[in-house]
């Protein structure tokens, strides 16, 4: 359960995030269009979805923020590997 406390902060954290999130995707689409990855675009929207569930207060906001590290550790390696 969240503690009272702390919910004025998950405004500003969902925020955050999203910022985040859209800096990413910015970044991701000019870099797709370049020729580059389509990754950082895909995780720009991966934190938009996370700023969004956070948000809400929903406890999916960490399982998909943990399936998105999860990705990003297997893209990651497989980006070291092709090098």
């Amino acid at each position: 359960m969240i503690s009272r406390g702390l919910l004025p902060y998950t405004g500003v954290v969902a925020f955050l995030t999203a910022v985040c999130g859209l800096g990413l995707l910015g970044g991701g689409i000019w870099l797709a269009f370049l020729g580059g990855s389509l990754f950082y675009g895909l995780s720009g929207i991966a934190l938009i979805g996370i700023a969004a569930l956070i948000f809400r207060h929903s406890i999916l906001a960490l399982w998909l923020a943990a399936a998105t590290i999860v990705i990003t550790m297997v893209w990651t390696l497989s980006q070291w590997w092709l090098v």
